[in-house]
C-alpha cells in the first residue's frame, strides 16, 4: 500500500503510576541496568515553609535540604499505560529525610498522589550554564512500547526557562550557588 494511503491513527496514552512491577516494567528497569527490588511506592508530601514547583524536583529537593538537612536521591519515576502496552521512566529526585525516609515533595501536573520510584545510584544531574542561563545535564524519558525500546537512555542539556524559583531559594544569582552534585551543596 502506498504511504499516502496509510491512515495514521493517533493513540492518546494515559500513563499512570503502577502499583506493581509487570513484564514491561521489568524490561524497562533492565534497560536502565537497575534492580527492580529497589522500587518504592511514594506518596506526595507537601513540604512546609516553601511552595515546591511542578517539574523542578532536583531544585525542590535542594530547597528542602537547605531548610531541614538530609540529602537527595536521584532515580526514576515509573509510568505505564497497560491498555496500550506502554511504559516510561522519568528521571526524578526525592528528598532523603535525616531519618533516612525517601520523600517525594514535587507536585505532579497530573495530580497523581502516589508514584513508583526507582533509586538510581549511578546517575545524577550536573549543573551547567548555556549563554549565562542556568542549565542542567539530565536524562530524557526512557520509553518502551509492546516490549520494544522506542526512546533509549540519553542525556541532554536543558536550559531552565524560569530562574525565579532558583533565585528565591539561593540556588542561582547569575551563577550556580550549589556545587553540581545531587545531594551536596556549595556556596
Amino acid at each position: 500500500m502506498p504511504v499516502d494511503q496509510i491512515e495514521q491513527t493517533a493513540v492518546r496514552l494515559r500513563p499512570t503510576a503502577p502499583k506493581k512491577i509487570n513484564a514491561s516494567l521489568r524490561a524497562l528497569i533492565a534497560h536502565l541496568g537497575l534492580d527492580e527490588t529497589a522500587t518504592q511506592l511514594l506518596k506526595y508530601s507537601a513540604p512546609s515553609g516553601f511552595t515546591p514547583e511542578v517539574s523542578m524536583c532536583h531544585f525542590n529537593v535542594w530547597a528542602q535540604m537547605d531548610r531541614l538537612g538530609g540529602s537527595a536521591q536521584p532515580g526514576w519515576l515509573l509510568w505505564q499505560d497497560t491498555a496500550h502496552h506502554f511504559c516510561e521512566a522519568e528521571f526524578h529526585a526525592v528528598w532523603v529525610a535525616p531519618d533516612g525516609r525517601l520523600v517525594d515533595l514535587t507536585p505532579r501536573r497530573d495530580r497523581e498522589k502516589r508514584v513508583m520510584f526507582l533509586p538510581d545510584p549511578t546517575r545524577a544531574i550536573t549543573l551547567t550554564e548555556v549563554d549565562g542561563r542556568p542549565a542542567i545535564k539530565t536524562y530524557l524519558n526512557v520509553k518502551l512500547h509492546a516490549g520494544c525500546l522506542i526512546e533509549p537512555l540519553r542525556s541532554v542539556v536543558g536550559v531552565l526557562a524560569n530562574e525565579a524559583f532558583l533565585r528565591a531559594h539561593g540556588q542561582w544569582d547569575g551563577r550556580w550557588r550549589v556545587d553540581g552534585s545531587e545531594g551536596a551543596r556549595g556556596a
